[in-house]
């Protein structure tokens, strides 16, 4: 949901200005306040890392490291959230947001659903 979710926030009927807004001044932000910006950015890949714990638990997902892997999950869909902001779509916000997820579960030792849609990307 963390990640999905947040992608699909840039899909144009939802918010058409604000993924520049908040990409800019991320980048304002980075450039000032570097050690600010890491701190504020934890709880997010802390927030993933729970979920990765509670999904290992479940025997849904085996991360090899749930600290790292939230953080590389949270870095990931932030540097994707921060192009497609600014890029003209070559593919639909859904698309792209069901070819990550199917990207990252592999990652995260989950298996792919075979009717999991990919674009041809």
């Amino acid at each position: 949901m963390y990640i999905v979710g947040t992608l699909r926030s840039l899909r144009p009927d939802i918010n058409s200005t604000g993924p520049q807004f908040i990409t800019s001044q991320h980048w304002r932000l980075q450039q000032l306040f570097p050690e600010e910006m890491a701190q504020a950015n934890q709880p997010i890949a802390d927030l993933i890392a729970r979920e990765l714990r509670a999904a290992a638990e479940a025997d849904l997902l085996h991360p090899h490291d749930p600290d790292a892997d939230g953080w590389l999950a949270m870095k990931l869909v932030m540097s994707v959230f921060h192009h497609y902001a600014y890029a003209r779509e070559h593919e639909s916000i859904d698309d792209m947001v069901e070819h990550l997820w199917a990207f990252c579960l592999p990652a995260l030792r989950g298996s792919v659903p075979r009717d999991l849609p990919v674009s041809g990307r």
